[in-house]
């Protein structure tokens, strides 16, 4: 009986690290010493495989969450985290520029493109101005008298 506990508890240390050739192992020592039925032993090692399932699951999620907590401390963020950082900056900078837009317009600041239109308007009124007489000027599309 010692050597069921024993074995008891030294699976429940290494539980997660059992393959299941030794689960079935173990349960057929657990059913053969504890004088199980067939069907007892067989539902024990279902049992038995379910846990040790439920343990590596357990295991490998305390070991990403804690490579998680090691790439944030040393700075390292994850791929998925990164790209989804990127993607609300994206949006966040598309809103603080349609603001500045609104803004601008609203205090009625020349913008780039509003400059350069000028400018293409300017060269136009130049040509036509500088034209020989009776020579047709040369028209930009857009800009047309």
């Amino acid at each position: 009986m010692f050597e069921i506990v024993k074995k008891g508890v030294y699976m429940g240390l290494g539980l997660a690290s059992l393959t299941k050739d030794r689960v079935q192992q173990f349960a057929a020592d657990v059913s053969r010493e504890a004088k199980l039925t067939e069907e007892q032993g067989r539902k024990f090692e279902e049992e038995l495989q379910q846990q040790v399932d439920a343990s590596k699951s357990d295991l490998e999620t305390e070991i990403d969450k804690r490579i998680d907590q090691s790439l944030v401390q040393l700075g390292i963020v994850k791929a998925g985290i990164k790209r989804t950082a990127g993607q609300a900056a994206d949006g966040i900078q598309g809103m603080v520029d349609r603001r500045i837009d609104e803004v601008l317009s609203r205090l009625k600041v020349a913008r780039q493109e509003d400059i350069d239109s000028l400018k293409q308007r300017i060269e136009l009124l130049e040509s036509k101005l500088h034209a020989a007489p009776g020579e047709t000027p040369i028209v930009q599309p857009g800009f047309e008298s």
